[in-house]
């Protein structure tokens, strides 16, 4: 039950489960110790919005839940589709597209 609620594990896990191929990833407003736990468990830089900015590319992004007008601002006219959540830390999963 720790595991679902606290650990970034599972949360690497269904994004990796969601993925076509493998995509940078990014986060935004979501704590530090998410932000470094997938960083972990990807194995992989993930830029944070509010410090680099959006990443150039198609990239995927976590977020708390509910946050789709605050991605809207920081992407502009940029596609964005809602992938899925998770519903067990609140957060949501987005594809931002070129």
């Amino acid at each position: 039950m720790i595991d679902q609620t606290l650990s970034a594990r599972p949360v690497a896990r269904r994004l990796s489960s969601m993925e076509m191929k493998p995509l940078p990833l990014a986060v935004l407003g979501v704590p530090r110790e998410m932000e470094f736990g997938l960083a972990f468990y990807r194995n992989q830089t993930i830029s944070r919005y509010e410090m680099s900015g959006v990443p150039q590319g198609e990239h995927l992004l976590v977020t708390p839940a509910g946050a789709r007008d605050v991605v809207a601002k920081f992407v502009g006219h940029r596609r964005v589709s809602f992938l899925g959540d998770f519903a067990a830390q609140n957060l949501d999963f987005y594809w931002i597209g070129k």
